[in-house]
């Protein structure tokens, strides 16, 4: 769809997704009846997403044009931040603490999986959900990711729409488990309270 990344030099092809690591994906520009009817269907999946701008979502991702293309469709969303290496990802989850991290698995240096289980294995950062994104649809790869603590998995290629919403939902989650400790917290000290005035 209109809405997939286009690689500019790979206008008419669809990459297969084992053969180049850091496409996400790649439409054919003849626009048809199907394409046009995905494109409204996936308007009406993602129109029901609200700004979120109190939410951070940090992108990590050595590719500029999968990471500026990211930042381009989340940023009207929520505030996004970025890094180009796993190195600099994981600093600034330590600085910034942002609410998701969606991360390439293959990068030089420090990896997807290295980012993941340095931040889950960090007491400020071990709450935070990661997405970890790659070209490989292979099930072990998706193994060793949710292994090391990922929170889900998408591979690549992938529609937006899919991605936009997986965030929406994980979040939300999140802000109910939140809402349920904090709920029980209260809850608790209400309970001690008035146990102590009973006395």
């Amino acid at each position: 769809s209109a809405r997939d990344l286009r690689l500019p030099d790979a206008q008419n092809m669809r990459l297969h997704p084992d053969t180049v690591d850091s496409a996400v994906v790649v439409e054919d520009t003849v626009m048809n009846n199907d394409i046009q009817q995905e494109e409204v269907q996936e308007t009406e999946n993602t129109k029901k997403i609200k700004p979120k701008k109190s939410e951070k979502i940090l992108i990590v991702d050595d590719n500029d044009e999968i990471r500026a293309y990211l930042e381009e469709q989340l940023s009207p969303i929520y505030k996004t931040s970025t890094a180009n290496d796993g190195d600099i990802g994981i600093q600034k989850a330590l600085t910034e603490i942002p609410d998701l991290i969606i991360s390439d698995i293959r990068m030089p240096g420090t990896d997807g999986y290295q980012l993941v289980k340095k931040l889950k294995g960090n007491s400020n950062t071990t709450h935070i959900p990661i997405i970890l994104l790659t070209s490989k649809n292979d099930l072990d790869d998706k193994i060793i990711g949710l292994e090391h603590g990922a929170d889900n998995y998408i591979a690549k290629p992938f529609h937006m729409a899919e991605l936009k919403i997986m965030i929406e939902n994980i979040l939300k989650n999140r802000q109910r488990i939140r809402g349920k400790y904090s709920g029980a917290y209260q809850e608790d000290k209400i309970k001690e309270h008035h146990k102590h005035h009973d006395k």
